[in-house]
């Protein structure tokens, strides 16, 4: 069996890489593409039909009252010469009118369903193609890697075939030094990749639409002590807050939160106004018993009293999620799935 394998060219891997590369950009590019479109549709009917249907109805309402005025103030009144009036074309009015406020209460009503069936679509577009999207963040780098190794290694091999045997010495002393450092680089990614991990086990928590809306709110929050504010990093690129919490919007927390050694804040889209989408739950080991949680509704004002620290969190965009431990912030995932985590000068050391 010979002991040499017979390479002449590593064009062919190279063009392979090339061609993996140029698909997970194309990927990428149509995956941003959908997110945006389903996103300017939410715009769209969030911020623009549904204010303009709001005004409608509510102009339309008092046109309707007029017209039904109009019609009473015909039937009641008699004429100058004492008989009774005609009340035809006021009857037409009043039929026009009422026709309209009934279009503009459908319209309001459609919007409001098309709101949360866009929610729906959306959540369910993200879940079918979230494997997808962390492929191309972390796989094809990994498999490029895995192909620039190979490649490497290749050349090496090329190099030491037909080297003096001081030169195969340094070119194997380099090969080794470039495994230790992939096996650092490897490491680190694995890291990462569990953190990612964490972040959509945590989501699975966060209760649904149906219990949120159900919680009677609140203005009290329960008392919370934390070592060390929690202090966000320089996120790059800044994130656009798309839409600002107002002080009687609704927070979500489970009443287990207070106490725990680490706690998540989740933003998610909502059905109702009001809603500021945040849940704070605590953030528990895979191995760690659970129980329901005792979930309470409070007022962005009522937890700023407690947590001021966490008012630059709370306009955050929605799909952000940061973990928070004893000493502060550890770290965050962004709407876009990438990673931030907490450096030397936004995470306190363990206290004496």
């Amino acid at each position: 069996m010979s002991q040499y394998a017979r390479v002449h060219s590593t064009d062919a891997v190279k063009k392979f890489r090339a061609s993996l590369i140029g698909f997970a950009d194309e990927a990428r590019i149509a995956l941003g593409e959908a997110e945006a479109e389903i996103q300017r549709a939410n715009t769209w009917l969030r911020y623009d039909r549904e204010p303009y249907w709001k005004r409608e109805h509510a102009k339309r309402y008092e046109q309707l009252l007029q017209a039904k005025a109009a019609v009473q103030h015909k039937k009641l009144y008699k004429s100058a010469t004492g008989g009774k009036q005609s009340a035809i074309e006021e009857e037409k009015a009043l039929a026009k009118a009422k026709a309209r406020y009934e279009e503009s209460e459908t319209k309001l009503n459609n919007i409001r369903t098309w709101l949360r069936r866009l929610e729906e679509e959306r959540f369910l577009y993200k879940s079918q193609t979230q494997r997808l999207a962390r492929r191309l963040e972390t796989g094809i780098p990994k498999a490029t890697a895995l192909i620039d190794r190979a490649l490497d290694a290749l050349e090496d091999y090329m190099n030491v075939a037909s080297a003096s045997p001081t030169t195969q010495r340094t070119l194997s002393s380099m090969s080794r030094h470039r495994s230790e450092i992939q096996a650092e680089q490897d490491a680190e990614a694995a890291r990462q990749a569990a953190l990612l991990a964490e972040r959509d086990r945590l989501l699975t928590t966060v209760p649904p639409l149906d219990e949120r809306d159900a919680l009677p709110p609140e203005d009290v929050a329960p008392t919370w002590n934390r070592n060390q504010p929690l202090t966000l990093p320089t996120f790059d690129p800044p994130p656009q807050a798309t839409e600002h919490v107002e002080p009687d919007d609704i927070v979500v927390i489970d009443a287990a939160v207070p106490s725990a050694r680490r706690v998540f804040l989740a933003r998610t889209t909502v059905n109702s106004a009001g809603d500021s989408g945040w849940y704070i739950g605590v953030a528990r080991e895979t191995n760690e018993e659970t129980a329901p949680p005792d979930l309470m509704a409070i007022t962005v004002e009522a937890l700023l009293r407690k947590r001021g620290d966490l008012r630059a969190v709370l306009d955050l965009p929605f799909g952000w999620l940061i973990v928070e431990g004893t000493n502060g912030f550890e770290y965050a995932v962004a709407d876009d799935g990438s990673l931030h985590e907490a450096s030397p000068t936004t995470s306190s050391e363990e206290p004496s």
